[in-house]
C-alpha cells in the first residue's frame, strides 16, 4: 500500500461514503417494513446497484396502524400481541416483538428522513454504541406517516421514558382497581 493510501482506514472511508449519501438523501441499503428497495434506472459506475425506496401499500398501512395504535394509547406489549394474534408478519416473515415495534416508532424513515451513524464504535460496542447525534437528513423516497403523527408518537416516547422511580406518575400506575371491590388500591 502507498503511503497517501495508508492514512485512510476503512473506517474513513465508509464515513465519507456515508456522508456523501447522507448528503443527496440517499438509501444506503436493507430492508424496512412499508418500503420496497428497487434498482435505480441508469444507474452508472456502481460496483453495487443504486437503489431507491418505494412504498408497498399493504406493509405501509401496518406502519401507520403501528403509530396509530401508539400515539392513541396503546403500549409496546400490547401492540405486538395484537399485531402476532391478528397474523400480521414483520417484513422477514417473523412475528413482531416489542423490539420490532420501538424500531418502527423511532425510524425516522417514516416522515421521509434518512438516517446514518446511529451507531458508533462499532468495532467495540457493537449494538451498545448508540451514537446520541446520528445524521438525519430529507430522503429522496415518499413518507408514510405525517409529521404530525411522528411528533405525537415522539413525544409520548419521551415522556414514557422519562418516569423515575418514586415519581408522582410511578405512583398513579401503581393504582389499580379491585374488581372484587370497585376500590383503587395501591400496592
Amino acid at each position: 500500500m502507498s503511503a497517501v493510501g495508508e492514512e485512510f482506514s476503512s473506517d474513513d472511508i465508509g464515513d465519507f461514503t456515508t456522508d456523501s449519501h447522507t448528503q443527496q438523501g440517499k438509501w444506503n441499503g436493507g430492508i424496512a417494513l412499508g418500503y420496497k428497495s428497487v434498482e435505480v434506472e441508469g444507474s452508472l459506475n456502481r460496483k453495487r446497484r443504486e437503489t431507491q425506496l418505494e412504498i408497498v401499500d399493504e406493509e405501509a398501512a401496518l406502519v401507520r396502524l403501528i403509530f396509530d395504535k401508539y400515539a392513541n394509547g396503546q403500549g409496546f406489549k400490547s401492540i405486538t400481541n395484537e399485531l402476532n394474534h391478528q397474523g400480521y408478519k414483520t417484513k422477514t416473515g417473523g412475528a413482531f416483538s416489542v423490539t420490532t415495534i420501538k424500531g418502527t416508532l423511532s425510524n425516522s424513515l417514516y416522515i421521509g428522513k434518512i438516517r446514518f451513524n446511529k451507531q458508533q464504535d462499532w468495532n467495540t460496542k457493537q449494538r451498545k454504541g448508540t451514537n446520541p447525534a446520528p445524521i438525519i437528513t430529507d430522503g429522496e423516497h415518499n413518507a408514510i406517516i405525517t409529521q404530525e403523527l411522528w411528533d405525537k408518537v415522539q413525544a409520548r416516547y419521551a415522556n414514557a421514558n422519562n418516569i423515575r422511580p418514586g415519581s408522582i406518575t410511578v405512583a398513579f400506575r401503581l393504582l389499580v382497581l379491585c374488581a372484587a371491590h370497585n376500590v383503587a388500591t395501591e400496592w
